[in-house]
């Protein structure tokens, strides 16, 4: 991902080429993932954008859930406690060797089974 200095760069060439008076926004992700923690707009909504299998995997997941926990809310709520038990050092194997969690074949690591227990 591109540093602050990158996109600086980026835009004293963009303001070289005449494109100074074009709208821009600068996003910087952790101070964005900040507010969204604050959420002092109140959303209720979460889209994130996955692969296929992952849009498949986490659908089946969700209906795994509410079939469940009937109620949306509180079992989200679940879904969260249950992310946030789970220790970082397990979370960073599951996730690969790589910062991005794709291995160098771009496959992404599927860590142990699934199966944690019943």
């Amino acid at each position: 991902m591109r540093t602050v200095a990158d996109v600086k760069a980026h835009c004293q060439f963009l303001i070289e080429k005449g494109h100074s008076n074009e709208p821009a926004e600068l996003f910087l992700p952790r101070k964005e993932a900040q507010r969204r923690r604050v959420n002092k707009e109140k959303h209720r909504r979460i889209v994130f954008e996955v692969d296929e299998q992952g849009y498949s995997e986490w659908h089946a997941e969700k209906e795994r859930w509410l079939s469940l926990i009937p109620n949306k809310t509180i079992m989200l709520h679940a879904m969260v406690a249950v992310l946030g038990a789970v220790q970082q050092d397990t979370i960073r194997a599951l996730g690969g060797e790589h910062e991005n969690g794709y291995g160098e074949t771009g496959e992404i690591h599927q860590g142990p089974s699934k199966d944690f227990g019943s």
